[in-house]
This record gives structure tokens, C-alpha cells and sequence, in this order.
């Protein structure tokens, strides 16, 4: 069921008469690290983007190299906003995939459709998760290093540091960030690990990024949830958490968020028509 406030929304429905429910804005969905499949790697926000399709909002998700560093995967991501018709983007990225979505607004954006870059559990000052597997010699460290091809440097928190002197912000972009604590007892022994190693070098975190890393830009807000309950999903490492089976709080977070962007999005769609490359 739609939430009536989002149907009586006076900009909304100003565009749909204007322009019919197939409109100008959309929502890209921007994967992390090493995703297998974008079906189950968003299906935590199924019913968030069953709403946003009803409103009559675009969701679609895009796809970059699963180990790659995140200059190339903002290239991938960005020629895939390129073929997209619609005026304004929203993009929300989970993990490494709201630094694509940051490189992209900062370097590959040219006409300015990039609205808003909205990063969930993402490490922006890089995690201790990353140093660990390029140096570790246990099995699961030297997988990672055995698959990646640049990912794990740009996670590393030398490496962050470097990348967010390469994407400066765009003062006409909205940036919102959405930070997940999540205490070690809950995780599964590998995830617990990973908690332990970043609670010793960074402090509170999701499992995987800290919270002084996830919590970045002007409207930053920290919830109680592990690393893959940020989007929606309900175990990490095999272990059920009882917090998400009594209710979905990251997601309803996520969509209280998505109402305010969007608003602002749809308003800017509404007003006098303009080229794309203007705002």
C-alpha cells in the first residue's frame, strides 16, 4: 500500500498531468563489491521499489565490475546513466557502490542529471576490512586477493583517502548517507571477525565499514543494523537477527529519505523545461 501522503503530494501530481506517470525522474540502484547477481542483491528493497513503481518512479539497477577499482566502475556506471532518458537521477549506492556513484556525479556527469547520491554503508575514509585482506595470509584474505583487479586498494583506508581527493562534491548534488552499527555477538565467526579488526582500528561499525566512515555529507543519519541489513536483507554470515524479523527499520529509514529526494527531484522536473545539460 502507498503511504496517501505520497499520493497527495501537490508536485507529483503536478507533473503526472503535465506529463503522464512515465517521467523524468529515476532511481538507480548502484551495487558494492563482488555482486553475484543484482536480483538477490537487491531484494531486501523489493517492496520499497514495488512503491516507488506504483508512484510511478523508474527504479533500475546497474551493473560494474564486481572486483574493479572504482574509477572503472564509475566509467561502467556513468555510460550506463548515458543511455537512460530520464532528466533527473537519484542514485543509491550500497558500500563500494556509493563511491561509484560519487565518482560519477563529481568527474562523469557532464549535464548535470545527477541529483542526488545517496550512500549506504559506504566507506568513504576507506575500512580496515580492505587493509586487512591485502595483507592477511588466511584463506578468505588471499581469495580476495586472488579476485580483485584494484577494488581492495580504493577500500583501504590509504586508498580512500586518495579517492576522495580525485571526486570533490558538487555544490548542486545532494548527498545523503545512511551509517549501520551493529555489535560483533550478532555476526556469524567470519563477519565477526571483520566487526572485531574494525571496532580495534575505527571504532562502532555494520560488520564491515565504520560508522565514522559510512557517516558522511550534510544529512547523515546511523541506524542499528549490520552491513547487508542496510538493504533490507536479514542475516549476515548465516545468522538471523531478531531486530529484522520484528520489523524492517533500515528500509523504512531508507524510504522516509527517498520521500523527501524525491520531492525536491519531481519539483525540479516540474519547473520550465530546460536542456538537459541545465539546472
Amino acid at each position: 500500500m502507498i503511504p496517501r501522503s505520497w499520493r497527495a503530494d501537490g508536485a507529483w501530481r503536478q507533473f503526472v498531468s503535465a506529463h503522464g506517470s512515465g517521467c523524468a525522474v529515476a532511481v538507480v540502484l548502484v551495487h558494492g563489491y563482488l555482486c553475484m547477481s543484482r536480483s538477490l542483491y537487491w531484494q531486501g528493497l523489493l517492496p520499497l521499489r514495488c512503491e516507488l513503481a506504483v508512484r510511478g518512479c523508474s527504479v533500475v539497477g546497474s551493473c560494474q565490475p564486481r572486483t574493479g577499482p572504482v574509477a572503472a566502475r564509475a566509467r561502467r556506471l556513468a555510460s550506463f546513466l548515458d543511455a537512460l532518458p530520464y532528466r533527473r537521477l537519484i542514485l543509491i549506492g550500497h558500500s563500494m557502490g556509493g563511491l561509484d556513484a560519487r565518482y560519477a556525479a563529481s568527474r562523469l556527469d557532464p549535464e548535470h542529471r545527477i541529483s542526488h547520491v545517496v550512500t549506504i554503508g559506504t566507506p568513504h575514509r576507506g575500512t580496515a576490512v580492505a587493509d586487512w585482506a591485502l595483507r592477511d595470509t588466511v584463506w578468505l584474505t588471499r581469495f580476495a586477493r586472488c579476485i580483485d583487479r584494484g577494488a581492495l586498494l580504493d577500500l583501504s583506508l590509504e586508498g580512500a583517502e586518495r579517492l576522495n581527493a580525485a571526486m570533490p562534491d558538487r555544490e548542486d548534488v545532494g548527498y545523503v548517507s545512511l551509517a549501520g552499527i551493529c555489535p560483533a555477538d550478532r555476526l556469524g565467526s567470519t563477519f565477526r571477525r571483520m566487526a572485531e579488526r574494525v571496532m580495534q582500528d575505527e571504532g562502532p561499525n555494520d560488520g564491515v565499514v565504520s560508522l565514522r566512515s559510512a557517516m558522511r555529507g550534510p544529512l547523515a543519519v546511523s541506524i542499528r543494523a549490520n552491513h547487508l541489513e542496510l538493504i533490507g536483507h536479514r542475516m549476515l554470515g548465516g545468522v538471523a537477527t531478531p531486530e529484522a524479523s520484528r520489523s524492517v527499520q533500515p528500509v523504512s529509514v531508507l524510504r522516509a529519505l527517498l520521500r523527501r529526494i524525491l520531492a525536491d527531484a519531481v519539483a525540479e522536473a516540474v519547473g520550465p523545461s530546460r536542456g538537459r545539460g541545465q539546472r
